[in-house]
């Protein structure tokens, strides 16, 4: 049996549940709380974003069911070499990576619950969240979502997923930066002390925490 297509399906389905995931919370968003979901953002910075942020959203879905490796089908000629069954199973790593930063995911959207928005809302009453995912990175859900789109490149290998990959890594960054202004805004102080003590996307401050205690 040829297992070859298999992880490019798991991520071609992990990527389009996550964004009907997306997709879901907005119209819940609206319907439950009767909020804003910043699904058309208010903010002039991320209306400018979203234009080129929604296309390319859109041809990452459909490319990770439609585009192929191009690494891999070079080499598929010779699928007992030694290459081959490397690249294969570091594609496998990588679908395996991109489902585990889905269900990731979906833990921090539950822990953000009514708070949850896709875009910076001036206006909307939110509380600051601290805990939980975020008591180790200030954007888990953009680091998570940083994770899902690399490991969708390792899997679908070519100049149009990498150009989708370069424009979403590149907005995230763009976004966080965005949302940590609006914020310090917001909350001040309490905010501030909290960018001193979290990372934007790696928890390496908590890892090094958790090492030294193991370690004194």
């Amino acid at each position: 049996m040829d297992w070859s297509n298999t992880p490019q399906l798991i991520v071609a389905v992990t990527v389009t549940s996550y964004w009907a995931c997306v997709l879901a919370m907005v119209l819940r968003s609206w319907a439950r709380f009767r909020v804003s979901s910043g699904s058309l953002p208010k903010d002039r910075l991320e209306k400018r974003m979203w234009i080129i942020w929604a296309p390319t959203i859109v041809a990452w879905v459909v490319l990770s069911w439609s585009s192929h490796n191009l690494i891999l089908k070079t080499h598929s000629e010779n699928s007992t070499s030694f290459l081959y069954q490397t690249l294969l199973g570091c594609i496998w790593i990588a679908a395996m990576a991109a489902l585990t930063a889905f269900v990731l995911t979906t833990r921090c959207w539950l822990s953000m619950g009514r708070n949850w928005s896709m875009a910076v809302t001036p206006g909307k009453k939110t509380q600051l969240i601290t805990d939980g995912p975020f008591a180790s990175v200030r954007h888990p859900i953009y680091a998570l979502s940083l994770l899902l789109m690399l490991s969708t490149l390792v899997v679908v290998t070519n100049g149009p997923m990498l150009v989708v990959a370069a424009i979403h890594c590149t907005m995230l960054i763009l976004k966080s930066w965005n949302e940590e202004r609006y914020l310090t805004s917001t909350h001040g102080q309490q905010y501030l002390e909290y960018l001193q003590q979290t990372n934007r996307f790696v928890p390496t401050r908590a890892v090094w925490k958790l090492l030294f205690r193991q370690t004194t």
